[in-house]
């Protein structure tokens, strides 16, 4: 089990990142759109997803 302070702050970098993420994969959709790239949309939330998971996934790495 992890040190409660260690676990914390892991979670507290991953809300960083998980946001990150987020606003790069809204922006990536936006400049999709606007560049009428209707089919790239699909690789921006792909992106986001796998960028989300690999935090989540951090946190709990030994």
């Amino acid at each position: 089990m992890l040190d409660p302070f260690r676990l914390a702050g892991r979670l507290f970098l991953a809300t960083f990142r998980i946001v990150a993420h987020t606003v790069v994969g809204l922006i990536q959709c936006a400049i999709y759109l606007s560049h009428r790239r209707p089919d790239q949309i699909g690789d921006a939330f792909g992106e986001w997803g796998r960028g989300v998971t690999d935090a989540i996934a951090d946190i709990f790495k030994r």
